[in-house]
């Protein structure tokens, strides 16, 4: 059973997160990181035991996924929080926020990177509607507090991994009731020099 599910826009720090929790040992972190399962699946119902085979979790763990597809509306037509809520109407929600000229940027060049799009950014902006769309945070992450309520929705920024990781990592712990010192060992552990990579690469 999914107990919570990392739901970020792109390029708002969904890798760097998924690495700090896979990391922590009262977690068991979904074999694919971004599967997409609830967005995707229109029968996830019956799929399910191919989605929890994703999962090996330990006796005291607790597991969870990470999957920007289910905060992309329009583009995504699946009403993705009435989905999770019918699979578990207790799971909790995290989403990051990050600066939205910054996730624009970093979204615009990795799109363009890969071929999806042409062109200089405002021209862009114009065709591609997902740059504008995904960044409307409250409009994306709104159906998810009604439907489960504030209390099980968690709020983050992105630009607090690098300039107060501590605390971000104790909200997460918190929210999630984990223990924070595994957080912390990994701060100050050579486990934080890739997890720092990805931050500063996803910055880009």
């Amino acid at each position: 059973m999914l107990n919570y599910a990392v739901v970020n826009a792109m390029k708002c720090g969904t890798t760097s997160l998924a690495q700090l929790l896979a990391q922590h040992p009262q977690v068991c972190f979904c074999r694919e990181k971004e599967p997409h399962f609830f967005a995707n699946e229109p029968q996830w119902r019956e799929n399910l035991p191919r989605y929890h085979g994703m999962f090996t979790p330990e006796s005291d763990q607790i597991c969870g996924e990470a999957s920007t597809t289910y905060t992309m509306m329009p583009r995504n037509a699946t009403r993705v929080w009435q989905v999770l809520h019918e699979y578990s109407p207790h799971l909790k929600i995290l989403y990051v926020m990050r600066h939205p000229v910054d996730r624009i940027t970093s979204h615009y060049m990795h799109a363009t990177l890969r071929g999806i799009v042409r062109g200089v950014l405002p021209e862009v902006l114009q065709s591609y509607a997902g740059l504008l769309t995904f960044t409307r945070y409250w409009t994306q992450i709104r159906p998810h507090i009604e439907t489960f309520g504030a209390d099980q929705v968690l709020l983050l920024f992105f630009e607090d991994f690098g300039k107060r990781m501590g605390e971000f990592l104790d909200m997460v712990a918190q929210f999630l009731n984990l223990d924070p010192a595994p957080f912390h060992e990994m701060q100050s552990g050579s486990a934080n020099v890739s997890v720092v990579g990805h931050v500063n690469h996803a910055r880009k």
